[in-house]
């Protein structure tokens, strides 16, 4: 190997180097100690005062973004608690998982039942007349349904569209 080779392979090094000591910088966000001494040392290697300037540009660039796919995150995070006003509106609210629709937020899920005489009711509330029969609920545990106490019941059509105009309904369809 020529002389030449080897001081492009050390530079080049070195470059990989400077850019991992500025990305643990970035990333851990301590104060910039010790910048001043890692210029001077790759300075001895060879490097520019500008390639290690530019170097420092790129990280910095790419941690950029790295924060703004963060933040991004958070905000997809943050917007799944936002209630919805329509979600809070007498009736059912239909959502079709297969087309990633939005699952509405309600106290009452419906299911309709084979043969389609009756639906299955999933409430937190305690529901009593003609037509609503209590089950045996068996939730899974620790599920959202088991913490909050929901009662299972087998309703009538005709009770079903009764509590459409009292209860926000959630209802899942399928593409079939």
């Amino acid at each position: 190997m020529t002389a030449t080779n080897n001081i492009e392979r050390e530079k080049n090094y070195y470059k990989r180097t400077v850019k991992t000591f500025y990305s643990s910088i970035y990333y851990s966000k301590p104060t910039f100690i010790g910048h001043i001494e890692q210029a001077e040392i790759l300075k001895k290697y060879g490097l520019t005062d500008s390639e290690i300037d530019s170097l420092r540009i790129e990280t910095e660039q790419e941690w950029n973004v790295e924060l703004k796919e963060e933040e991004q995150e958070e905000k997809n995070l943050t917007t799944n608690n936002i209630v919805y006003l329509a979600d809070r509106q007498n009736g059912v609210h239909a959502y079709c998982p297969e087309l990633q629709e939005r699952r509405p937020v309600t106290k009452m899920e419906a299911d309709l039942a084979y043969g389609g005489g009756h639906y299955f009711i999933a409430t937190p509330y305690e529901l009593k007349g003609r037509g609503i029969k209590k089950l045996v609920s068996n939730w899974s545990e620790g599920s959202r349904k088991d913490l909050e106490n929901w009662f299972s019941y087998l309703v009538t059509r005709k009770a079903y569209e009764k509590l459409k105009t009292q209860y926000p309904i959630e209802k899942k369809v399928f593409l079939d």
